[in-house]
């Protein structure tokens, strides 16, 4: 690539805004976490659990033939890993399973005996906080959010909030317990013990006197949980996910969300860093005094009418401009219009006039 000085400095430049917001972001989430964590010796009534998925372990045997070590036979287990902070207690856990599915209904399933634990053991608690990672098929998506909304009331808790990490920057204490396990599992191989799939992977980490609490979710287990969450088939993305670095809950179905914690306020649902409310689709409306994001209309099926623009069509004989041109409305300058985008088969029964004249009445 060739360019001048000046288009280096351009492109520096253009850079640095992108750095200095994940840069804040960063030291934004850590100082949250760690507030947080320092608040929870005052507030006997809240918890926080840091979780991460460890890379599948791979199951083997103490002494095995060749045909099994190169012919793919080894099982795997799933290990979702996980710290509890209650007070000034640090409990860690791991949740075992012969299932390698890693989706939010499986997350789910995954916490049920965690969330289970701080029931019985800690009947104080009524606030849960969750920090994570933040990938989209696992945690930051509208599935999870809408489980998150929902599960925690169903198990008997007041409220919570769930906290990510800046993308590239999810590392932490649980992905030392995940670590810790599997070398437990593999010196144990290495001393002649077989652990040929996750029960038994289970089973031998119970026994060797590990200080990690552990649960075993097997497969038939995990489908069964999954298949009573009763998900919507409508469910709608809240509007600028990616960006999103907390939710917080106030009731059922009610998220309110920023794109990054505010350090100030752990855990509260306070106004700062622009604190909005997503509703699902079901529930009550939002609490008073917080702005509502409203939900995306999703786009009619084939065959249903599309309401007309709000803005008047040309009449006969006026030429309709091409796209990307602005399109003057009667006595006013023209204005700048976003250039139309073409068309998917899904969505041929919107024309790009209409599409030009709905861009223009939203600015």
């Amino acid at each position: 690539m060739r360019g001048t000085v000046g288009d280096l400095v351009d492109a520096v430049t253009a850079g640095l805004q992108d750095y200095r917001t994940h840069a804040f972001n960063i030291r934004n989430q850590y100082q949250h976490q760690r507030n947080l964590r320092q608040n929870l010796a005052t507030h006997p009534d809240e918890c926080a659990i840091h979780i991460d998925f460890s890379e599948n372990y791979n199951c083997g045997f103490g002494s095995e033939v060749m045909a099994v070590h190169f012919g793919a036979s080894h099982q795997q287990a799933t290990l979702h890993t996980g710290i509890l902070y209650v007070g000034e207690e640090a409990i860690p856990f791991t949740s075992v399973s012969d299932c390698r599915r890693h989706d939010p209904a499986a997350i789910w399933s995954y916490l049920s005996p965690v969330l289970d634990y701080v029931s019985q053991n800690y009947p104080d608690v009524s606030k849960v906080h969750i920090f994570s990672d933040g990938p989209t098929t696992q945690y930051r998506n509208k599935t999870n959010f809408y489980l998150f909304s929902r599960e925690l009331y169903i198990r008997g808790f007041d409220g919570g909030s769930w906290n990510f990490s800046e993308a590239g920057h999810g590392k932490g204490a649980a992905d030392g317990v995940g670590a810790s396990l599997k070398r437990t599992g593999d010196r144990l191989q290495s001393q002649g013990k077989d652990v040929p799939n996750a029960k038994a992977l289970y089973t031998a980490l119970q026994n060797s006197g590990t200080s990690v609490k552990l649960f075993f979710i097997s497969d038939t287990d995990l489908q069964e949980q999954t298949a009573h969450l009763n998900l919507p088939g409508n469910l709608i993305p809240i509007p600028g996910t990616m960006r999103i670095h907390q939710l917080i809950l106030t009731s059922q179905g009610h998220i309110q969300y920023r794109d990054v914690s505010c350090k100030d306020h752990p855990g509260d649902a306070c106004g700062c860093e622009g604190l909005k409310a997503f509703i699902f689709p079901g529930f009550e409306a939002a609490p008073p005094g917080v702005p509502i994001h409203p939900p995306r209309v999703p786009i009619p099926p084939p065959g249903v009418p599309i309401p007309p623009p709000r803005v008047p069509i040309p009449a006969p004989g006026v030429p309709i401009p091409a796209p990307g041109v602005p399109i003057p409305a009667p006595g006013t300058p023209n204005l700048p219009v976003e250039p139309s985008v073409p068309l998917s088969p899904a969505r041929d029964q919107v024309s790009l006039l209409q599409l030009c004249y709905i861009s223009r009445a939203v600015k």
